[in-house]
């Protein structure tokens, strides 16, 4: 129980210690380019496939431990061992089950780059690209987003700048239409950081500032300058989650 336990809150400080983080990884394509208006492709993904992806995230981040324990299911706790390879099999089923539904590659993505796979990973976001790309316009953003940081992590300089590039000019393409909405600034200055490998970001965050913001968006930009003001970019790229 002891070694559960120390895994789950090992997971569980990393995830909280990253959530200013995981507000500005929320921002890059991840989850508010709805806010932005673009339009996107109606589509309705296997039911079952997004409850597999769903339980492998779970499983994997160790948030189904408490559940298992308050139920008395305590025979039922997966070992640290354990919990990589039953998310990457759930992983496997959900997108044989829809090859569509991006975020089972995402966080497949995600498992094989915490355990330094990056070549792995790269080959899983190919075939995202192949299966999901007409199905959501963000979803090719995503896709290369994610390549970008693999490639930066395997020191392939070159790949990784093709792939932001790549990124950059699909984002500026689907948002267009509304380039001075604050999500889409955001996301445009935290992809461009990824592709010029400078140190601009947070100056750029900071002058979004002047600019007339709802309270919700000063609290938003506030949560992002933190997170920039007290890391790198370097650490961006090393902290990079895509659940």
């Amino acid at each position: 129980m002891d070694k559960n336990n120390t895994f789950v809150n090992k997971r569980i400080d990393k995830l909280i210690s990253m959530n200013k983080l995981n507000i500005v990884l929320i921002s890059i394509c991840l989850g508010l380019l709805a806010c932005s208006k673009t339009e996107v492709a109606q589509h309705e993904y296997n039911r079952e496939a997004i409850a597999k992806r769903d339980s492998a995230l779970f499983i994997y981040t160790g948030f189904d431990t408490n559940k298992k324990l308050e139920e008395g299911r305590q025979d039922e706790i997966f070992s640290d061992e354990e919990r990589a390879p039953i998310a990457m099999s759930l992983l496997s089923e959900s997108i044989s089950l829809d090859s569509t539904y991006i975020y089972s590659y995402t966080l497949k993505a995600q498992l094989l780059k915490d355990e330094g796979r990056y070549i792995e990973g790269i080959e899983v976001m190919e075939d995202a690209f192949r299966y999901t790309k007409g199905y959501m316009e963000d979803n090719i953003v995503r896709i290369h987003l994610i390549k970008g940081i693999l490639y930066e992590l395997m020191d392939s300089t070159s790949l990784a700048k093709e792939n932001y590039y790549s990124a950059l000019t699909q984002f500026d393409l689907i948002t267009k239409d509304n380039p001075s909405d604050i999500c889409n600034m955001i996301n445009r200055i935290v992809l461009e950081n990824f592709y010029n490998e400078e140190e601009l970001a947070l100056e750029k965050l900071k002058d979004l500032k002047k600019r007339k913001l709802s309270e919700r968006d000063i609290i938003l930009v506030n949560n992002i300058i933190e997170y920039f003001e007290n890391n790198s970019r370097a650490e961006l790229v090393e902290e990079m989650s895509v659940y």
